[in-house]
């Protein structure tokens, strides 16, 4: 019996830093790959910032769009989350 969950990754990009790069591209990729390569279902990268939207789309990753205001990563996922109605 396959005890596994299926399983979504919400990456929370909360500064320029993760446009950072390492080893010719953006460190943001890396984890994005790493997510994908987890077996996730679904991988999500969370931002207010545009240039961070544009470059996750760039490298044919996911973004979403979340309010300006959010102190923390958490709460960036908590949004994505429910506007996606994941459990």
């Amino acid at each position: 019996m396959d005890l596994a969950r299926p399983f979504k990754v919400v990456i929370p990009a909360l500064s320029k830093f993760d446009t950072t790069e390492i080893l010719g591209q953006p460190m943001l990729y890396h984890v994005y790959k790493r997510a994908v390569e987890s077996g996730a279902e679904e991988v999500i990268v969370a931002s207010s910032n545009q240039e961070i939207l544009e470059l996750v789309k760039n490298f044919g990753g996911a973004a979403i769009y979340v309010a300006p205001d959010h102190v923390t990563g958490t709460d960036m996922i908590a949004e994505v989350a429910l506007a996606k109605g994941f459990e």
